[in-house]
């Protein structure tokens, strides 16, 4: 599964770090969870072609991070339903 983040800002997506956006990857992270998926998640970060966004060092740890949290919540909340 496939997941990036952005915010519109003057008609425009721009990419933001993972669940600082308007895209509700927790909400779909909780969804999967809930309907057994036990897959990979994959992240694009795409500096190269956009200067302005965060490091990939920066990006890339914060995914794993926000992931990790996102994913241990969904665990807990299917245990206590």
């Amino acid at each position: 599964t496939h997941l990036k983040d952005s915010r519109a800002e003057n008609g425009q997506d721009h990419y933001v770090l993972t669940g600082r956006g308007e895209v509700p990857v927790k909400r779909q992270v909780e969804l999967l969870a809930a309907s057994g998926y036990n897959g990979y998640y994959s992240f694009e970060w795409e500096k190269a072609w956009h200067p302005e966004i965060a490091e990939p060092e920066v990006a890339i740890a914060d995914f794993a991070r926000v992931m990790t949290q996102y994913l241990e919540a969904a665990k807990a909340r299917e245990k206590h339903s």
